[in-house]
């Protein structure tokens, strides 16, 4: 009621307005959330319609700024904090310059990149004026013959329908996986100029020919190249209520040169939701293991129309590891009954069911709702994207039959992948034995030991390709960071910690690809497959 308190207050009975103030450390505490409850009681998220956020008349804020650069000028600069509007009233002061919209690459009112000016050598002070006021200072230093701006050109340099992924073959080509089943290989010269392309059938006669991941075997010999292809099929029963029996078609297939017409299977039996999740991302360890991301059936864990009206499996939602350096591997995945042990290869009963012995495909970690990519390090590390739940496709599932009364929504994020942890997105088949994965988690909270490993970074949707940054170029100012893809948007640039377990910065590369899937290739070039134009870009 416009009083403030720092304490426990008894309201009397009837209408409160009621004011939370709070500040956190860094952007890295956001996002906040404001929880209610009854006193001694357990708070709940206070619902969204009844919480309103008025900054208009505040001064604007700095957060978080880019803090140096080199004299040259030309880096990309990102100021994040809240206040910066309207657009077109908004000033930077940079030192003694004045930047303005035109000056911007990208604006909204929490977040305002530019290219920082030409400057001699030291630190200067930056702040935003808006008609509300004037923010504090932020620092930036000028390096005098530091390192150089990091700045890309973006070139289309192949059309084809529908690129999905991609990967480089040991003969030097990169190959290029496409949704309806065909694989075309691109010959670079030193400059990224494609001065040869060659289209090959790959999986297109199979009907189960969707391509959404490609990779080869650094254990492999380099020749004949060989190619390992996930593919599948989408909307296996036109995307609604799930009416016939159907197989997994979900599959892993090998397809050698120089014609790459002839799929072998490799894995078969792996799942596919009834919509547009399917088996992805393909990755192989040092071990000579393979990683396989698979999307899951649902929304936030319980089945629902919108998504295909099919409950989660044993093998959906997770990032499974198979066992290819075996040297009896088995990939011939089946199912049995988990009552009885009867065989039960029917995707309509992925509820009932377990993994028939014997295979050698396993979970890794659990709980994403459609990892499309990952990625394994030099370090040895894995990460991933995953796509975040949305609205009228189902609710959170709560317990092994409770649920929430309204959709699960959230971000993306990006994640760290460590063997047996569970990532947040519900999976009731296998929550009857792992009672964790009874249970959905958003981005809001902490890691729970034990339990549940919150994302390091939460991303707008639809983030979709990732691939480690290994190139020295720009003084390796980029070498080990992590690039992330998303779709008809921007890359960005993820740095670690040394140890891999926090974000440091996450930087947008300019100009905005609009791409689906990335590689990083030779000389600190990125391959882009750019499903939107039908075209392949560096």
């Amino acid at each position: 009621d416009g009083a403030p308190y720092l304490g426990p207050v008894t309201l009397s009975a009837g209408v409160h307005a009621l004011e939370a103030r709070f500040a956190v450390t860094g952007t890295g505490d956001l996002p906040v959330e404001v929880f209610m409850g009854p006193s001694g009681g357990t708070p709940v998220s206070v619902p969204g319609v009844d919480l309103t956020h008025d900054a208009s008349a505040d001064a604007p804020v700095i957060n978080g700024m880019t803090a140096e650069g080199s004299s040259l000028g030309g880096n990309v600069v990102v100021i994040d904090g809240f206040g910066f509007f309207p657009e077109d009233q908004v000033t930077v002061h940079w030192d003694s310059d004045d930047l303005t919209e035109r000056d911007f690459v990208s604006w909204s009112a929490t977040r305002i990149v530019l290219l920082s000016p030409p400057h001699a050598a030291g630190p200067i002070d930056v702040s935003v004026v808006t008609p509300a006021g004037t923010s504090g200072l932020a620092g930036f230093t000028y390096l005098a013959g530091g390192p150089p701006p990091i700045t890309f050109e973006l070139a289309t340099v192949a059309t084809m329908t529908r690129p999905t992924c991609g990967t480089w073959g040991q003969d030097g080509r990169f190959y290029v996986g496409r949704r309806f089943g065909q694989i075309t290989a691109l010959t670079f010269d030193d400059d990224y100029n494609v001065v040869s392309s060659q289209a090959y059938p790959a999986v297109s006669g199979l009907s189960n020919y969707e391509i959404l991941g490609i990779t080869t075997n650094p254990w492999d010999p380099p020749s004949p190249v060989r190619l390992y292809v996930a593919h599948s099929q989408l909307y296996a029963q036109g995307g609604g209520p799930f009416t016939d029996p159907a197989p997994y078609p979900g599959q892993i297939s090998v397809l050698e040169g120089p014609l790459f017409d002839t799929p072998v299977p490799y894995i078969t039996g792996l799942p596919t939701s009834n919509h547009d999740h399917a088996v992805n991302g393909l990755s192989f360890d040092n071990n000579g293991d393979l990683l396989i991301s698979v999307g899951s059936n649902t929304n936030g864990g319980v089945a629902w129309p919108a998504m295909g009206d099919m409950d989660e499996g044993p093998l959906t939602a997770a990032i499974l590891k198979a066992r290819t350096s075996a040297p009896s591997f088995n990939g011939a995945i089946t199912y049995v009954e988990t009552v009885g042990g009867a065989p039960n290869d029917d995707q309509g009963d992925s509820a009932i069911v377990d993994v028939a012995p014997g295979v050698d495909v396993e979970v890794q970690a659990s709980g994403f709702r459609n990892a499309f990519d990952l990625v394994y390090t030099t370090q040895g590390r894995v990460y991933a994207t995953d796509n975040g739940p949305n609205s009228t496709f189902g609710p959170a599932s709560t317990g092994p039959s409770t649920q929430t009364g309204g959709d699960a929504v959230g971000p993306d994020e990006f994640l760290h992948v460590e063997r047996g942890r569970y990532y947040g997105h519900p999976n009731r088949n296998r929550g009857r034995t792992d009672a964790r994965q009874n249970v959905h988690y958003g981005t809001g909270g902490p890691d729970v030991p034990g339990v549940f490993a919150q994302t390091l970074q939460p991303l707008s949707s639809s983030v979709d390709g990732i691939d480690e940054y290994r190139a020295t170029t720009f003084q390796s100012q980029m070498r080990g960071e992590i690039l992330v893809q998303r779709w008809n948007g921007a890359t960005q640039r993820v740095a670690l910690s040394p140890d891999g377990r926090e974000v440091t910065a996450l930087t947008a590369i300019l100009p905005t690809s609009s791409a689906l899937g990335l590689r990083t290739g030779p000389g600190g070039a990125a391959v882009l497959m750019d499903f939107s134009t039908n075209s392949v870009k560096t």
